[in-house]
């Protein structure tokens, strides 16, 4: 897709999230759905779709560290250092929430799950809305992720406000989760 479509997609989609809609979107492991972070009435459509716990919590994407900041405590250089570190694989980070970080995205822990992107589609999506998006894998419970719109359609056909278009490399696992302090993965990818 060249750049002047994915500019057009992606602000249809950064429209449709402000509105408090629901999308799928391109990453680099698999397909996301994504939302608002901060709009509960969002948010509980997602964990409905996916037939998700509130206590897990959420990840939240975003193009830079400083869309992160308000919602992570650490210092600076360690926040720069950790998400700036070249991974081979894409990593999620577990670093300890602010205070006024909803329980919907942290659920039972005191930490909240991040990630800076490099995907176009979703760097660019991130970039329109000056903020981060909710990131969790677009499968219904027991199946793989989804990789492509078909597959998106099939599952969430009309749940969905937007599918921005776009390709996922040839992973076909949602990324890694580590704790930041402890290294320990919480999930792998």
């Amino acid at each position: 897709m060249n750049k002047a479509h994915l500019t057009w997609h992606c602000r249809q989609a950064a429209h449709i999230i402000k509105r408090g809609g629901l999308i799928a979107y391109p990453t680099e492991t698999v397909y996301g759905l994504g939302c608002d972070p901060l709009n509960l009435e969002s948010i509980l459509k997602i964990l409905e779709l996916k037939h998700r716990p509130l206590a897990k919590g959420l990840i939240i994407i975003a193009a830079e560290v400083n869309q992160l900041l308000p919602y992570i405590e650490s210092n600076p250089t360690e926040i720069e250092n950790t998400l700036l570190s070249p991974d081979t694989k894409p990593t999620t980070w577990a670093f300890k929430a602010q205070p006024w970080v909803p329980a919907w995205l942290t659920g039972q822990h005191t930490t909240l799950a991040v990630r800076l992107t490099s995907h176009p589609a979703a760097h660019s999506l991130c970039m329109q809305l000056a903020h981060p998006i909710i990131s969790t894998s677009a499968n219904p419970p027991g199946a793989r992720p989804a990789r492509n719109g078909h597959l998106l359609r099939k599952w969430f056909h009309h749940k969905l406000d937007f599918i921005l278009p776009g390709t996922t490399p040839h992973h076909n696992t949602p990324s890694m989760i580590k704790d930041v302090k402890t290294g320990l993965i919480l999930r792998q990818g």
